[in-house]
């Protein structure tokens, strides 16, 4: 007589900001957190449970918990945590904390197998979505407002981020009239190239 162990696996994934975790909006560069919670609908008892979550491109990996039984893949961007076996009833849970690295709508997917037969698998794989806010970059500019010729023009860039998330990486790109000279370009924050026209000035984050 050959016995068929049938046990139903259940995965429910959710993703929290570390500042309103009722909220589905995070900033980039702020960590936020996936929560896997793994049960078993029986009847049997489930073993040999493995759980793959693959990370949106967007986010970079910082840490699994538990560590002991999970790993992360640079190479697939994936989460794999091998879970042994589970009964009925208790749930099992798995915190993954990452951090957003460009803004946009980002989809996180996990799923969950056994050794045994899954008479269900539509609740094998769970989704979980946040919202990653863009940075609001502005930028003023002011001249001298009369000068003759050969006299100093200072010109004057303002540049702000009203967020809500930080601007990482920004350049700003200074093309000089024809009838003026390139001088000397400082920046109070970053740093400028002034060899050429244009000048470029880079902040790392604003």
């Amino acid at each position: 007589t050959t016995t068929t162990l049938i046990a139903d696996l259940e995965i429910s994934k959710f993703a929290f900001n570390n500042w309103d975790p009722r909220n589905e909006e995070g900033l980039t560069g702020d960590p936020m957190e996936y929560l896997l919670q793994i049960s078993s609908l029986g009847p049997s008892p489930a073993g040999g449970i493995r759980v793959t979550d693959t990370l949106p491109a967007s986010v970079e990996f910082a840490s699994v918990d538990p560590d002991a039984n999970c790993q992360y893949l640079d190479a697939s961007h994936q989460v794999f945590c091998d879970m042994g076996s589970l009964v009925l009833g208790p749930t099992v849970n798995i915190r993954i904390a990452v951090t957003p690295t460009l803004p946009g709508s980002i989809t996180n997917t996990a799923v969950v197998t056994g050794s045994q037969t899954d008479y269900e698998l539509d609740n094998n794989t769970a989704f979980a979505h946040m919202t990653i806010m863009p940075a609001d970059l502005e930028l003023q500019k002011f001249a001298t407002a009369s000068v003759l010729v050969s006299d100093t023009i200072t010109y004057t860039l303002v540049v702000s981020n009203s967020g809500p998330s930080d601007a990482h990486d920004v350049v700003i790109t200074d093309t000089l009239p024809l009838s003026v000279t390139s001088g000397s370009a400082v920046a109070s924050m970053g740093t400028c190239d002034d060899s050429g026209n244009p000048i470029v000035c880079t902040i790392d984050e604003l």
